[in-house]
């Protein structure tokens, strides 16, 4: 029969070691496993109350072989660590609440040193330091993947490269210079992350660039200081970003960089973080004061409107470019299938007497129900107004404008104001 150990507690194990071997209790406060399991689970835990529990210095570092480290109270490390294993399975977890580890050296605390295929979980840790380039130094490796962490007046917490995948679940950035920097990592999800109380030098807490299928933040709480941003997402990046439910405190600074991606661009997507705006698609461009007229050859024909380039986005555009200030079209930039209506208003004038002209709008070339009539006056250079509304379902790349037709005759029509919106 396997030799039985017994330990009493009063509340409940907090300990991961019981979740691995095992409860085998009737009272809820007596707590049985075998040796073998105890020996088990030894074999891979390194439990750690002081720096020298994770064996001796080599080279002025702590070089670790894959495993779990078990930190037990608050620690501090003159010395940095490295994970040596080649595709190497790592766990560091704090046993109590509010375990911090203070880095008190220089370069990089946590390090895989370029190492291909690592593994790295860390869960319950707090960190500090105000001396180290980064805590974390992750690059070339498989995931990192953090759950309730917590960098504390930090130089900067993480610095990720070439990775598969970042993983970060109810933590935070708190007083530090700088936050995460990370760069060709192909996914990224972000549960509850926070920022706040930085020392306004600066500072960006997500800073992304290189390439990556997707980003995917929820339930973000975060401020930043006049010269602070919270997402710096570089331009060229390359994959899609979904960032839904939170809230921003402005205190100055900006949620996006300036000069990088943000809520208006397609491929980013932004719902319910309380002060940034939700992500929208519409296309909006106004004409005024135009004196050029469209010119009618055959009162058959439907013609497209000649602005004398004055055609110009509004500021609430999004997601649609304008690509021809003369004909005053815009193309649909948006990744999603769109479902929704143009409206256009039209103050103009023919140059002949009474003539009876239509508007439309088509899509690709291809006409779009209804068609608005404007009858003007039979004084020439009279200024009539009139209203054009449809349905309009839209797929990246689709092209919209409206066309003008004189069903009388063959005089010109001049679009002095005119309004297109579609959204």
């Amino acid at each position: 029969m396997s030799k039985i150990a017994t330990y009493a507690s009063k509340v409940p194990p907090f300990s991961v070691a019981d979740k691995l071997i095992g409860t085998n209790s009737a009272d809820g406060k007596t707590n049985n496993f075998t040796l073998g399991e105890l020996d088990d689970y030894f074999s891979v835990t390194t439990i750690v109350k002081e720096p020298s529990d994770l064996g001796d210095l080599v080279g002025g570092f702590y070089e670790l072989s894959s495993g779990t480290y078990e930190y037990v109270g608050n620690q501090t490390f003159p010395n940095n660590i490295k994970l040596i294993d080649v595709g190497g399975s790592y766990l560091f977890r704090g046993v109590q609440a509010n375990t911090t580890l203070t880095a008190t050296g220089t370069g990089n605390f946590i390090d895989n040193l370029g190492n291909a295929g690592t593994w790295l979980q860390i869960e319950n840790l707090f960190f500090a330091s105000s001396t180290v380039t980064n805590i974390i130094n992750f690059a070339n490796g498989n995931t990192l993947a953090m759950d309730f962490v917590l960098f504390l007046a930090v130089t900067k917490p993480l610095t990720i490269t070439d990775s598969a995948f970042l993983t970060m679940n109810t933590f935070g950035f708190s007083g530090c210079d700088d936050g995460a920097t990370i760069t060709n990592v192909n996914v990224q999800t972000y549960q509850r992350p926070q920022w706040s109380g930085g020392t306004n030098s600066n500072g960006v807490a997500f800073r992304i660039s290189g390439t990556g299928q997707r980003i995917v933040s929820d339930g973000i709480e975060c401020e930043a200081q006049p010269t602070e941003s919270i997402w710096d997402i570089d331009s060229g990046y390359t994959g899609l970003v979904s960032m839904t439910s939170g809230a921003f405190t402005d205190q100055g600074g900006s949620f996006f960089a300036a000069g990088g991606k943000d809520q208006t661009v397609p491929g980013v997507g932004v719902l319910n973080i309380g002060g940034v705006p939700n992500s929208k698609a519409i296309g909006s461009i106004t004409v005024q004061n135009n004196t050029q007229a469209t010119s009618i050859a055959d009162p058959t024909e439907w013609t497209d409107f000649n602005f004398d380039a004055l055609a110009v986005v509004t500021s609430s555009n999004e997601r649609f470019t304008l690509t021809n200030t003369t004909t005053g079209e815009l193309r649909y930039d948006g990744l999603e299938d769109f479902e929704g209506a143009l409206f256009c208003t039209i103050s103009g004038f023919g140059s002949g007497g009474a003539s009876e002209y239509q508007f439309r709008a088509v899509k690709n070339g291809v006409p779009l129900a209804p068609i608005s009539i404007l009858s003007a006056n039979e004084i020439s250079g009279t200024m009539s107004s009139t209203a054009l509304l449809s349905d309009i379902p839209l797929v990246t790349n689709d092209l919209v404008r409206i066309q003008v037709q004189n069903i009388s005759n063959d005089s010109n029509f001049t679009g002095k104001f005119v309004t297109i919106r579609v959204q």
